[in-house]
């Protein structure tokens, strides 16, 4: 009987130290290096979960945020994006233009994100994500400059340039920003000089 009470103890001590860790994963978004930042790693680690483990935990966490996805509140987003969930592209393009301004800046920056570090992001769906993104951010331009990748980068302010006034004034400089960082990386990656 005392052998088995010890066995029954050892069962909870291990369910309660995986509820920890599983705790502390989603804490930060089932990201390592948030983790390692933040110097919680090695307690992480001590717990011994192992990667099939690890990607349950991931799967759970994304479907639990895909699911709270919304155009009002961005929590979600900011969840999925932290957690580099590539996978929930589908969704967040789907209503990235549901919203109001604040909203489409907000899902454009988290798919964009997701296009370029996101996990299990085929080139297909990169692609089509980063042209999302860029298309939301200039549908917050008043007026988009027309012309090359190169004279539209030059059509926009520096980052220094941004003066906000009001919210809407920050949308639109914000979106002007992101485009000119998007533009800069296109034509790095065609091996052109943007200030050219």
């Amino acid at each position: 009987m005392t052998r088995l009470l010890a066995v029954a103890e050892a069962f909870e001590t291990m369910d309660e130290s995986k509820t920890q860790a599983k705790a502390l994963f989603f804490q930060y978004a089932c990201n390592g290096f948030f983790m390692a930042h933040d110097g919680v790693w090695d307690q992480y680690q001590a717990f011994g979960i192992s990667e099939e483990e690890e990607q349950v935990w991931r799967r759970e966490y994304i479907a639990y945020w895909v699911e709270r996805l919304s155009v009002e509140e961005f929590t979600a987003v900011d969840k999925l994006r932290d957690a580099g969930a590539g996978e929930a592209l589908p969704r967040l393009i789907e209503l990235s233009n549901t919203g109001g301004d604040f909203a489409r800046l907000w899902y454009a920056n988290a798919i964009w994100h997701l296009a370029n570090s996101g996990e299990g992001v085929s080139a297909k769906m990169r692609g089509q994500a980063r042209q999302v993104a860029v298309e939301l951010w200039k549908s917050l331009l008043p007026e988009s400059p027309e012309g090359s990748l190169r004279h539209q980068r030059e059509a926009w302010p520096s980052p220094t340039d941004l003066t906000v006034v009001d919210g809407d004034g920050y949308v639109v400089n914000y979106a002007r920003r992101m485009l000119a960082q998007a533009y800069q990386g296109v034509l790095k990656s065609r091996g052109e000089n943007a200030l050219e």
